[in-house]
């Protein structure tokens, strides 16, 4: 009797599992059922930015020398032209960073910088960069940037 009973809990089992893996009808036509994913629409750019907190993060990543992250911040054109290895030389050398950030218009930021030499923290180098950034429809991206030195001897 217990074989017959547990035989027939097998063959329920069997039963309950093999229903769960039947065959589903396919769909042959495309256009039957089928959802395509919506198309990637480009927002406009956002009008009066505040690009402060773009300007910070890029900053952030130099200081922490995240050059991966602060790299991939600029757009494709700017990258192509610049490439990685010497946009962290333009960088490498400076730590302890004093930034200060100036907004003119939609889409250029002056930073001025205050930065120590890493190999020599007693010298103190003070630049001014000026950014523009561009709208690639999901974010803002660092299109250029012109750094002019404007260190003093002995200041920060």
């Amino acid at each position: 009797m217990r074989a017959d009973r547990a035989l027939a809990v097998a063959a329920l089992a069997f039963v309950v599992g093999a229903s769960g893996c039947a065959p589903h009808r396919l769909h042959t036509d495309v256009s039957a059922g089928y959802d395509s994913p919506a198309p990637h629409r480009l927002a406009p750019a956002p009008a009066n930015p505040d690009l402060a907190g773009v300007m910070e993060r890029f900053y952030q990543q130099i200081e922490g020398a995240h050059w991966p992250f602060a790299y991939a911040m600029l757009s494709r054109r700017y990258r192509a032209s610049i490439g990685q290895a010497r946009f962290v030389a333009q960088y490498s050398a400076f730590g302890d960073l004093d930034v200060s950030l100036r907004q003119h218009g939609d889409r250029v930021v002056v930073a001025t910088i205050g930065a120590k030499e890493r190999v020599a923290p007693a010298r103190a180098r003070r630049f001014e960069e000026t950014t523009t950034l561009a709208w690639d429809g999901d974010g803002w991206t660092i299109d250029r940037i012109v750094r002019r030195d404007v260190s003093r001897a002995g200041t920060r």
